[in-house]
């Protein structure tokens, strides 16, 4: 998943569903019109998240295999080698420059406003694999 300018960016948790392991994160800038553009990053299956609610930057990148499975072993997660090997879960990662935001989810999608008014956003959603550039 590709994001121009990812430096120009906030982002902030926007809604959280923990009986559906749902998170909608609001990635927004305002333009030198005074005008704010934003989408939302909707990440499915979340198992483990470590930030802060928000922050600015939104150089989002996967992390490696090695460090995914890490954390799902400090979680109590079992076969997480497996749940890897897989891309079953993948490790999401925001570098900033005192933390890491880490969020290991199973799918992540990039949704416009339309899409989060629906009330059935996460149940009609289909993930798409991250893609490194």
């Amino acid at each position: 998943m590709h994001i121009d300018n990812p430096h120009s960016y906030h982002c902030t948790i926007w809604r959280y569903q923990p009986s559906h392991r749902q998170m909608l994160v609001r990635v927004y800038r305002f333009e030198e019109s005074g005008d704010e553009t934003y989408f939302y990053l909707h990440f499915g299956g979340v198992v483990y998240f470590e930030g802060p609610l928000q922050w600015s930057g939104a150089a989002l990148t996967r992390g490696s295999a090695k460090e995914c499975i890490a954390i799902l072993h400090k979680i109590g997660i079992k076969h997480a080698e497996d749940a890897v090997r897989s891309d079953y879960y993948c490790l999401f990662k925001i570098k900033l420059p005192k933390i890491e935001v880490k969020i290991v989810s199973e799918t992540i999608v990039k949704l416009d406003e339309n899409e989060i008014a629906l009330p059935s956003f996460i149940h009609n959603r289909q993930g798409l694999k991250f893609e490194t550039r």
